[in-house]
């Protein structure tokens, strides 16, 4: 069966031996753009791995379009970290302070004096706020050369696909249409930005769909791979939706390698013997493994929590106005709420995943189902389904998803969800804290 449905199978430890001494290695715009959000050290472990293969480097002409539009707008949102936490110290300080300060220890207590406490606490903040200021002041800023940039620059010299006629964009354009429609991977589940305010865009005089972003890098790494008979490929991506890895639900989600469409579409279409993918923390794990390459173990650890939250968070991805998440709790709201600056909907989409098909989500399916707003809400599907994405052990009170809630004001249905979702957890009490295992 091997022969017939290789796409299944993982290669032998033979073939990736041969695959990591060979193989061209493509890159993804994402994981060039993760190069900002990595420490210092991971960032120049993953640029030497990447100088050691230097000559076997290739970059499609859409994803390093992606990178040179993304860039900036990833460096903004990097020194916008240094003021959330500087706020979020600010709070701390202040809260413990006020709650310190309501116990009225000096008058109250003969033992407790809470002030060698508070001025320890201020010295070791003053500490932090010196160190973030050192960092903040060595991170690159959109007017400042860019190192990243020029070592990319140097590293990618004759090293990125042709520009395409307008004409190639516009055959996969209406070949993405029945793609998508059939779900054939990669990009489906990019559908929705074509709903998006800049659901298209021009570049280099080349129109382009947003929604075909990964189709187009997919294309171009076909062509590519066709045109130079390349037999050993390597796809270097931090993209985890899984229109590009196969995974199972298995306690979590596990990933078990790329979708088996992928692989057999670069056999057939491109030519390729030996083909697979990685995300930019197994490509350094493995290039340490297979050649060799001085990689520490924090880097890796590093690379991978970066990943992470790059995955997890909002703020490098505006929320839209029109999204699906959007339109489905405003049809839940009794009057308009501003979407403009949608708590609501940046801490439900946190919850869910950007990553996640929208369509097919729990949420969505649940959300489906609630007609009207007279939902007896402890018995609703949406409560249940945010009880799952919850969890047992939150503390609800607590919980970014009840501040969010507890956010939106002139409307019934926050309140209605607040506490009905608290009744639909018995084990979340809102006035408790945390429920016990």
């Amino acid at each position: 069966m091997k022969a017939i449905f290789p796409g299944y199978y993982r290669p032998t430890e033979e073939a990736l031996t041969e695959l990591w001494q060979k193989a061209t290695i493509a890159v993804d715009a994402n994981v060039l753009l993760n190069l900002y959000r990595y420490p210092t050290s991971a960032r120049n472990d993953l640029l030497a791995t990447l100088r050691q293969l230097s000559d076997r480097l290739f970059v499609p002409y859409q994803a390093a379009l992606e990178y040179q539009r993304n860039r900036l707008r990833i460096i903004v949102s990097q020194h916008k970290r240094f003021g959330e936490v500087r706020t979020i110290l600010k709070e701390l300080q202040q809260r413990l302070e006020g709650q310190l300060d309501k116990l009225q220890l000096k008058k109250r207590h003969a033992l407790i004096n809470p002030d060698k406490l508070l001025m320890d606490v201020k010295m070791l903040f003053d500490s932090f706020q010196h160190d973030l200021e050192a960092l903040e002041q060595g991170h690159p800023d959109v007017f400042d050369e860019d190192e990243i940039r020029n070592t990319l620059d140097e590293l990618l010299q004759g090293r990125v696909g042709p520009r395409p006629d307008q004409s190639e964009l516009d055959a996969i354009y209406s070949q993405g249409k029945s793609r998508y429609k059939e779900r054939i991977p990669p990009g489906y589940m990019d559908e929705a930005k074509s709903n998006d305010e800049e659901s298209v865009y021009v570049a280099d005089g080349l129109r382009i769909e947003r929604q075909y972003g990964d189709l187009l890098v997919w294309r171009q790494l076909l062509e590519n791979t066709a045109k130079r008979q390349i037999k050993q490929l390597i796809f270097v991506t931090d993209d985890e939706k899984d229109d590009w890895w196969w995974s199972i639900e298995s306690a979590g989600r596990k990933t078990v390698g790329p979708r088996p469409e992928l692989l057999d579409e670069m056999r057939r279409e491109g030519g390729v013997v030996t083909f697979y993918m990685y995300n930019s923390e197994r490509f350094v794990q493995y290039a340490k493994q297979y050649l060799g390459a001085e990689v520490k173990q924090e880097s890796i650890d590093q690379i991978r929590e970066a990943r992470l939250a790059a995955e997890s968070q909002l703020g490098d991805e505006p929320v839209s106005a029109d999204s699906n998440l959007t339109k489905a709790f405003a049809g839940l709201q009794p009057r308009k709420v501003a979407w403009d600056e949608p708590e609501l909907a940046k801490a439900l989409a946190g919850v869910q995943g950007i990553s996640a098909a929208w369509n097919e989500s729990e949420l969505a399916k649940a959300m489906a189902a609630i007609q009207g707003t007279k939902v007896a809400w402890n018995e609703s599907e949406l409560a249940k389904a945010l009880a799952g994405i919850q969890g047992m052990r939150a503390a609800w009170n607590e919980s970014e998803l009840a501040k969010a809630i507890a956010a939106i004001q002139g409307t019934k249905v926050a309140g209605d969800i607040r506490d009905a979702v608290g009744k639909a957890l018995p084990d979340v009490k809102p006035d408790d804290g945390a429920a016990e295992d």
